[in-house]
Formats: C-alpha cells, sequence, structure tokens
C-alpha cells in the first residue's frame, strides 16, 4: 500500500500504465508515435479507464496527480497539451459528481428518530470526519483551480487550461456550499435546542454551545472564506495577466467568457476585492482600505471591459451577453451584501461600477440593434431572436445605465429613418426589439429613473409616430405585437403611464373636432341645397308657363348659365378639405385608440365604450335616410368616414378579446368590451353602411373599411360559442348577411 496515495502498488502500476498510454507518452515524459488508428482506440480506452476510477472513487486525485506529475511537466508542448486535457475532463468528471457524504446526510435523515439517544460524543466525531472530507474536497478543487490557472501561461495548454479552470470553480463552489450549508445547518438546531430549553446529558444546553462554537470556529459563513478567496483571486490574477482574450480563437474566447461568468456568478468577492480584505460584518473599514478596494475594484472593471470589447462571433455575443448581465449583481455582492437590489450604491464597489457604467453599457451597446441574419447551412443554429433576448437582458441588467441606455434604445422607435435625419431606416425587427427593452427597462427599474413623466411623454411621442404611420405591413406586424406587449404590462408604472398618454392622445380630441366641422359643414350644406332645389325647381315651373315662340327662355344657357342645371348643386371646393381632414383625423386617433385597446380587455373597454362611442356621438347624422336614392349634399355618408376610426379601433379589440378569452375569469365578450349601447350603434352601422356603400354611394374605400369591420367584428369570442344569447345571435346574423350581401353585388 502506498502511503502517498492510498492504493496498493498494482493499482499505482496500472494507473501510471493508463496515464502514459492516454497522453501517448514514455515514462521520462517524451511523446511516442501515433502512427494507427489502434493507437487512438487504445487512448481513448485508457481515457475511459482513468474517467471510471474517477468517477467510483478508487482514483485519488492524489495519486493521479502523481501519476501525470512527468506528461505535466514534459518539456514536449504536445504532451502537456494532452496531459492537460486529460485533467480537464476528469475536473468536468467530477465536478458533477456528489459529494462523497452525500448518501450518508440522506441516510441520517432517514434515520434521524432512531438516532436520538446516540451518544453526543459519538455525533461530534461523525461530524468532524464528515468536515475533513469535505475540507479536502475543497482543498482539491482550489488545488486544481492554481494548477489549471498556471497552465495559461502556455499557448498550447492554454485551451485546456480555461475548461479545468471552468470545471474546478464549479467544483469548489460546490464543496463550499456543501459545507456552509452543513455547518450552518447544524448551528441553527444547536441554537433551536438551546432556545427551547432542551438539556443533555450534562444538564443543560452547555453541550449544545460548545458545538456550536467549535462549528463556528471551522466553518459558518467564513468557512475557509479567505482561503478561498485568495486562491481564487490568484487565478484570476494569471487570467487577467497572461489571456489576451480579443487575440484568441472563436472558441477560446468562448471559454474566457466562460470562466469570468463563473467567478462573477459564484464568487463575486474574489473577482471584485480578491483575497486581500477581510469580510467587514460590524466595523466599517478606515478611508484608507476604502481606498484600496475602490482601486482594486477599478483595475479589475477595467480588465473585463478590455478583454469582452470588440467580440463579433455570435456565438460569443451571446456568451458576452450573460456575463454582462452577472457583472452589475458581482459589483453589489461583492462586499457581502447579498439581498440588496440592483439600485444599490452604497458599497465602495457598487460605486465604482456606477461611476464607470457607461463604458461597461457601451459594450454591449455596440450589437443594438440586432441585424444577424444566420447564414445558410448554419451548423450552430443561433437565431436572431436568441441574440435580441439575451442582449435586452444585458442592456437592462442595471438601472445604472438609465441615463444613456434610454436615450439610446429611442433612436431605434422609428417608423422611417429618412424622417428621422437617420442614413439607414430601422427594420420592424429593430424598433420592436427597442420597444421590448424600453418595456423590460419600466417592468424591472424604479420608477424614478424610468417612469417620470418627462421620459414617458418623449418614448410616447417616438413610439406614437411608429402606430400612426408605419412604414408597410411588413414592417408594422412586430412593431404591433411589441407596442401592446408594452401596453399590456399591468404591473409596470411605465407601461400603466404609456398606456394612459395613448388613450389620451391629442388626436382623439383633434378628431372629436374633425368630426363636428364635418357634421356641421354638411348640415350647413344640406339646408343650402335644400333652398336651391326648392328656388330652381320654383323656376322650372314658370318656365313652364311662359313659352316665347314655341321654345323656352335660356334654353341655349339653362338657368345658371351651366346648360343643364347642374352647377348649383356641386358641393363647393372647401368640403373636399374638411372630409379629408375628417379622414385623416379619424385614421390617426383609430390607430392610437386600437393600439391602446390591444393592450387588455380594461384598455379595450375605454378605447371603445368610452372614446370611440364618443367620437361617433359627434359625427352621427341619426336624421340621415339612408333609403333615398339621392346624396343631395354631394358628400360622403358620415359611415364611410367613421368606418376608418371604427375598424382599427374594433381591431385592437379584437386581439385584446382573442388574447384573454383563454383566461377562465376573464369577460371578453363584445358587449362587455363595447357597451351594449355602442354594440348596437356598430351593428346599425355596419348594415346600413355595407348596404348604402354598395348599392348607392358606390364608395368602394367605404365597402372594403366594412368588410375588414365586420370581419373583425364576427370574430368576437362569445360568437364561436353556443350558448351566446338570442340578441347576439341576431346582431350576427344581420351584420353576416350584410356582410355576404355587400360582398355579392
Amino acid at each position: 500500500m502506498s502511503a502517498d496515495t492510498g492504493m496498493d502498488d498494482d493499482a499505482d502500476d496500472h494507473l501510471q500504465a493508463l496515464v502514459l498510454r492516454a497522453v501517448s507518452s514514455d515514462e521520462s515524459g517524451r511523446s511516442l508515435p501515433r502512427s494507427s488508428s489502434s493507437d487512438a482506440a487504445q487512448r481513448a480506452s485508457a481515457t475511459t479507464a482513468i474517467l471510471s476510477g474517477v468517477q467510483s472513487r478508487k482514483t485519488p486525485l492524489v495519486s493521479l496527480l502523481q501519476k501525470m506529475d512527468s506528461t505535466l511537466t514534459s518539456d514536449d508542448d504536445g504532451v502537456r497539451a494532452s496531459a492537460t486535457a486529460l485533467l480537464a475532463t476528469c475536473a468536468r468528471t467530477m465536478s458533477g459528481m456528489k459529494n462523497e457524504d452525500d448518501d450518508e446526510d440522506d441516510d441520517e435523515d432517514d434515520d434521524e428518530d432512531d438516532d436520538e439517544d446516540d451518544d453526543e460524543d459519538d455525533e461530534e466525531e461523525d461530524d468532524d470526519a464528515r468536515q475533513q472530507r469535505r475540507q479536502k474536497g475543497l482543498n482539491e478543487s482550489l488545488l486544481l483551480t492554481q494548477f489549471f490557472a498556471a497552465k495559461l501561461r502556455e499557448l498550447c495548454t492554454l485551451k485546456h487550461g480555461l475548461d479545468g479552470m471552468l470545471y474546478s470553480l464549479r467544483m469548489t463552489k460546490r464543496a463550499t456550499r456543501t459545507t456552509t450549508t452543513t455547518k450552518m445547518d447544524a448551528m441553527d438546531e444547536g441554537e433551536q435546542k438551546h432556545d427551547e430549553g432542551v438539556d443533555d446529558d450534562d444538564g443543560g444546553p452547555q453541550t449544545q454551545t460548545r458545538r456550536r462554537e467549535r462549528q463556528r470556529k471551522n466553518g459558518g459563513k467564513h468557512f475557509s472564506a479567505t482561503m478561498v478567496n485568495q486562491c481564487i483571486d490568484n487565478a484570476i490574477k494569471e487570467l487577467f495577466e497572461h489571456v489576451h482574450a480579443p487575440s484568441l480563437a472563436h472558441g477560446d474566447r468562448q471559454r474566457f467568457y466562460a470562466v469570468v461568468e463563473e467567478v462573477l456568478r459564484e464568487f463575486p468577492r474574489a473577482m471584485v476585492l480578491g483575497g486581500d480584505f477581510e469580510e467587514e460584518e460590524e466595523n466599517a473599514s478606515n478611508a484608507k482600505e476604502e481606498d484600496e478596494k475602490r482601486k482594486k475594484a477599478v483595475g479589475r472593471l477595467e480588465s473585463i471591459v478590455a478583454n469582452c470589447d470588440g467580440e463579433r462571433d455570435p456565438r460569443n455575443v451571446l456568451a458576452l451577453c450573460r456575463l454582462w448581465q452577472e457583472l452589475p449583481k458581482a459589483f453589489n455582492e461583492a462586499e457581502g451584501e447579498e439581498d440588496v437590489v440592483a439600485t444599490t450604491t452604497t458599497s465602495t464597489t457598487a460605486q465604482v461600477f456606477v461611476a464607470n457604467c457607461e463604458e461597461v453599457y457601451d459594450v454591449v451597446a455596440a450589437y443594438f440593434p440586432i441585424s444577424f441574419k444566420p447564414p445558410q447551412n448554419d451548423s450552430v443554429k443561433i437565431t436572431r431572436e436568441e441574440l435580441a433576448s439575451e442582449l435586452k437582458a444585458a442592456m437592462t441588467a442595471t438601472n445604472c445605465y438609465a441615463p444613456f441606455a434610454i436615450p439610446h434604445v429611442l433612436e431605434s422607435v422609428v417608423s422611417s429613418g429618412e424622417d428621422e435625419g437617420v442614413a439607414t431606416a430601422v427594420s420592424g425587427e429593430a424598433c420592436a426589439d427597442a420597444i421590448d427593452c424600453l418595456e423590460t427597462m419600466g417592468a424591472n427599474w424604479p420608477d424614478d429613473d424610468i417612469a417620470t413623466d418627462e421620459i414617458c411623454a418623449n418614448v410616447w411621442s417616438r413610439l406614437r409616430l411608429c402606430v400612426i404611420s408605419p412604414r408597410d405591413l411588413e414592417w408594422s406586424k412586430p412593431v404591433r405585437r411589441a407596442t401592446a406587449r408594452l401596453f399590456a404590462n399591468g404591473n409596470s408604472t411605465f407601461s400603466k403611464k404609456i398606456l394612459k398618454l395613448a388613450l389620451e392622445d391629442q388626436s382623439v380630441k383633434a378628431c372629436e373636432q374633425a368630426f363636428k366641422a364635418y357634421k356641421a359643414h354638411k348640415m350647413e350644406l344640406h339646408k343650402d341645397t335644400s333652398m336651391m332645389m326648392e328656388l330652381n325647381s320654383k323656376e322650372e315651373k314658370e318656365e313652364h308657363a311662359m313659352e316665347v315662340d314655341g321654345e323656352k327662355e335660356n334654353e341655349s344657357s339653362g338657368c345658371c348659365g351651366g346648360g343643364c342645371g347642374k352647377t348649383q348643386h356641386q358641393a363647393p371646393p372647401e368640403s373636399d378639405e374638411i372630409e379629408t381632414a375628417a379622414r385623416v383625423a379619424a385614421a390617426v386617433a383609430g390607430r392610437c385608440l386600437g393600439a391602446a385597446a390591444a393592450a387588455n380587455v380594461d384598455a379595450a373597454k375605454v378605447a371603445t365604450s368610452e372614446k370611440l362611442k364618443k367620437l361617433l356621438d359627434a359625427i352621427r347624422d341619426e336624421d340621415a335616410n339612408t333609403d333615398n336614392n339621392t346624396n343631395r349634399d354631394n358628400m360622403p355618408d358620415w359611415r364611410s368616414i367613421a368606418m376608418v376610426l371604427i375598424t382599427t379601433t374594433i381591431g385592437g379589440a379584437l386581439d385584446a378579446a382573442l388574447t384573454s378569452s383563454s383566461s377562465l375569469s376573464s369577460n371578453s365578450s363584445v358587449e362587455e368590451i363595447l357597451g351594449s349601447e355602442l354594440c348596437d350603434i356598430l351593428r346599425d352601422t355596419l348594415v346600413s353602411g355595407l348596404r348604402s356603400f354598395t348599392c348607392k354611394a358606390k364608395d368602394h374605400d367605404g365597402v372594403v373599411l366594412s368588410i375588414a369591420c365586420a370581419s373583425a367584428y364576427l370574430q368576437f369570442p362569445e360568437f364561436s360559442k353556443n350558448g351566446c344569447r338570442n340578441a347576439k345571435k341576431k346582431a350576427y346574423a344581420d351584420v353576416l348577411e350584410a356582410l355576404f350581401w355587400g360582398a355579392t353585388t
């Protein structure tokens, strides 16, 4: 039996042979020729046997390292690289293994009631043995971490050094978690018994107190914390000193990002402050130490930014964005404030991050908006959606970015690059990404940073242009969906304010004024036309009574000089201007109300039963007789203009109804959203309008809009249910009949 390795001599010799075969080396560390496929099979078989021994714990790590010494320190670059790769593979295997005492802990939990009468001293001895094994596992993981960090100095072993460092860090974190959890559980149990007054064999809680004090010395929160931080700090120094990530191949850069992300997430203090500073509990650090902390944190932040700036490979951009999500959290948690939210700036490290956050933000902001298109025959299968999602999370990771992130994102909330003075127009996907970023900011950031009146007004002014003047249908599809997601976030003050601005947009009031002006002008024009008609009728009677040499007077020129008596019936030029103004106002207001209505059922109710109904009341001509064959004032029916407003608003309400129909508790019926009065108005408008536009007015635009509006109306969820009331069935049948009649006439 070998005293150093804990293995018998035969096992030692067998392990030595396996190692040499796996790396194709002799005992002196010289490389052996690799001439045939059988050699590769032997190497693979030897590697598998070594991994099997590691996984079964028959091969201790110390034994493996001793047997690999000649290959790990060989003068041959190939042998060193192969040996490092083998050790990294073993580290990967160990990082996925359970701790040796996990099964014992499970058995102890099952037999807890049976062990209550066990001797306290025996229990303490078991705990000590268990902690020694776990301390040994922690020491081994730290040893591997330092070893792999040293391998970063050479190019031939750098790749495998990064891999091994990542896996050894995971081993270290698991070891520290297990030890800390076990120690704290034991402490909590002892404190609970002490509080409950449970006496031990000594006649009091003194034994529990002794256990707690002993465990505090060995473990708890500060178990080996200094040793762990110092070890990882040394490894990080090696990483930043000997590795320049931008000069590496894309695969090695990805490994670099993975290591940095792991340390940021699992060991934030070691990454930001290293092992030079003890964790403070009660006493505040002095000014000199605070200054040293600040310099350390600034140096680490600069190293991270310098090694990550300028990445172009899409796979690495994904990794970089994940790393950037951990960066602000690490600087907040570096001084032990693990429950601190992202807004905290009281700690020294948090203040360092805030002071340099614009430079940090610029690294990922350079990729926004995403313009990635996967190449043909792409084997990596990275999508634009993946990149956009990770980039959004990185850009919104902390509210410290607010002063420059919000203006930067708003630059992409445009419907036309030319209109905004931008050389290249922004795509619909890019605009939607920007809107999604704003929605995430509103959901995650404090209201003081994102939901101020000034910011909300600025956001809506940009978003409004995308809503009322989309570039084209394809461009508007992702933008409409993103806008609906922004409006629908009922838990965000920012989203609520933007939705309110949309519902109260100035276009709604302008539309009401335009409708009133149109209605008043039409009524005035109708009166003038009626008076002219009466006058012409009287003149015609007089002309019939007068005959001069068998011919009527003014036969050649007519009563008004027009020859046909029609000039006086034509609408004045200002009628066209008033009609155009009403249509434009209806289109703008309809798009704003439709976008707001699509957010949710409550917004749809406000947009339709309140806003839409009020606007229709401003233009409706209840006295108009749609059965008349003559449109005496030569102006279009009011329904033709109203349909411009109704169609988009009802379309948004339908989106909200369909979205909420999946919820059993929601009421998304057409009557619930629109209100019974508006339902009646809408049904009559559709039925009368379809017949009037098709047969009499020959208003093709009115026909198209009415068909679109009727289609949206008939798609409300309750019309597809068997239990809808007779009144709803009658409304459905009336609109469907008018729609069919209009389509076939």
